[in-house]
């Protein structure tokens, strides 16, 4: 099953059949059937990191790395994010101008419960705004602690 099914029948078993849900499912279908055109330093790069990856990453790297925590107040509210970490709900519509504040020359590591809208949020801030430097992790925020 590939992840669009896997969304798909996540949305019919949770019984989310508003419009409101069903736009939603469409932009993250949208999202993930698109292949990335960016340039090729771009491509270049890895977009994700999963544990072992984030980890080789922090050991090698030599510029300092702002994590961010795209989760809702909600969920917020049962998992508290990193100490260290800033906050931009990733579904909040104020996400575009909030992430447009950040410095651009800092790296960035994105996260969420399960890594989907931190790769949403990672793709956004690479191509709409510029950022060369913001990377998606793919687990589940407890892998981070």
């Amino acid at each position: 099953m590939g992840k669009n099914d896997e969304a798909l029948a996540w949305v019919f078993r949770s019984k989310l059949y508003g419009m409101k849900h069903l736009l939603t499912l469409s932009i993250i279908l949208l999202a993930l059937g698109c292949q990335t055109r960016d340039s090729q330093h771009l491509k270049d790069q890895p977009s994700e990191f999963n544990a072992s990856g984030l980890s080789a990453f922090l050991d090698t790297t030599q510029q300092d790395v702002v994590f961010i925590d795209v989760r809702t107040l909600r969920e917020l509210s049962r998992t508290p994010k990193l100490s260290s970490a800033l906050h931009l709900d990733g579904s909040d519509p104020a996400f575009p101008e909030k992430a447009r504040q950040l410095d651009p020359s800092k790296t960035y590591v994105l996260y969420c419960v399960a890594g989907l809208r931190s790769g949403q949020a990672a793709q956004y801030m690479r191509k709409e705004l510029g950022f060369e430097h913001v990377y998606s992790f793919t687990e589940s925020v407890d892998a981070l602690r």
